[in-house]
C-alpha cells in the first residue's frame, strides 16, 4: 500500500546498501534533493541512480556524502568528477 511521506522524511528511509533511482530530467524532485543535502549523513552508503540532463538537471547525489555513489546515464557539466 502506498503511503505519502513529507520530503524530509525521506532521508530517514535510507540505509546503506540501497539503490535508489532519483528522477531527472523535468521530473527532478527538487524538495527531495533539498531534503537529502540537509541529511547528507543518512545518504551513506546509498547509491543513487539517475538521468540527469545537461541544463536541466544541476544536483550532483555524490557530494551529499563520502560514502554515496552516483550512477548517471549522461555526464552533466556538474557530475564529471
Amino acid at each position: 500500500m502506498t503511503s505519502w511521506i513529507e520530503a524530509d522524511q525521506v532521508a530517514e528511509r535510507l540505509q546503506p546498501g540501497m539503490t535508489v533511482f532519483v528522477a531527472g530530467t523535468g521530473a527532478e524532485p527538487r524538495a527531495i534533493l533539498d531534503a537529502l543535502s540537509r541529511h547528507g549523513d543518512r545518504c551513506a552508503g546509498v547509491h543513487f541512480v539517475s538521468v540527469s540532463i545537461p541544463g536541466i538537471n544541476a544536483v550532483d547525489l555524490s557530494t551529499y556524502h563520502a560514502d554515496t555513489r552516483l550512477t548517471a546515464f549522461f555526464a552533466t557539466h556538474e557530475i564529471r568528477n
